[in-house]
């Protein structure tokens, strides 16, 4: 079987050292589903420079194996990945795909039974990205302590595949501080990285700007089916470097 051929990106940061990402991208990609595999690497790389960079500072990320306080958090994830995700259950083996999949419906009836579902499925299809709106839904969604349905033994049960928003959460403060994370005294540290490739995903047609789509991880499984995708096909190469120049356009200089 032929690989995917690798190339080699350079990203240059405003008052940074570039940054050098080498991935294997397709010969040709009908979506951004195809391209998914260097959109994660990317994020990593980002994570990575984002850590030495506060170890140069004399600061530690606190996040690690065995803290799972960032796993009841709403999190939200572009149509690209709950597709994704759909697709990380079915190649499962049946046991462990029956119990994941009955996680996911565990959790959705507990939304509901909270009285939580509709406000989320309206919020996230009207209002996504208004600060305000989100940071309520965050916090109510917080308030009912619903394990992410990938969590096990206190880990990430499919951590390749993960989502870019837990890619990217960092804090520096003590894990302790998480258990608290919407309470009265919340004190942890976020750490804000250089790019921001979530966003970016989520409002990429694979050709462009599109409209940007999120949803709640718990909702990706019942919302695969809905999100067909539109063939787009581009050299994957030509299509990831589309991405990047859309993600260049939201850089921000970390403080």
């Amino acid at each position: 079987m032929t690989s995917n051929p690798r190339r080699t990106f350079i990203l240059d940061f405003d008052g940074e050292s570039p940054l050098r990402l080498d991935c294997e991208l397709p010969a040709m990609a009908r979506s951004p589903l195809d391209i998914l595999p260097a959109v994660f690497a990317l994020a990593d790389a980002i994570h990575t420079r984002s850590a030495a960079a506060l170890g140069r500072m004399g600061r530690t990320v606190s996040c690690g194996p065995g803290c799972p306080a960032c796993c009841n958090q709403l999190v939200p994830v572009s149509a690209w990945e709950a597709l994704h995700l759909a697709a990380v259950i079915r190649s499962m083996e049946p046991p462990r795909r029956h119990r994941v999949v009955r996680r996911f419906a565990r959790g959705v009836e507990r939304l509901n039974d909270a009285g939580l579902l509709a406000a989320l499925e309206r919020g996230f299809r009207r209002h996504t990205l208004e600060p305000r709106v989100l940071a309520g839904l965050q916090r109510a969604y917080w308030n009912l302590r619903i394990p992410c349905p990938f969590l096990e033994a206190n880990a990430c049960s499919i951590h390749p595949h993960r989502p870019l928003a837990c890619r990217a959460y960092m804090v520096t403060s003590a894990p302790a501080r998480c258990a608290a994370l919407y309470g009265a005294e919340q004190s942890h540290e976020i750490v804000l990285h250089a790019a921001d490739p979530a966003s970016t995903l989520a409002a990429f047609s694979g050709v462009g700007i599109t409209r940007t789509r999120v949803l709640p991880l718990l909702l990706s499984l019942s919302a695969a089916p809905s999100l067909r995708p539109e063939p787009a096909p581009l050299p994957g190469d030509r299509m990831f470097a589309r991405f990047l120049d859309l993600m260049a356009a939201s850089f921000v200089r970390r403080v």
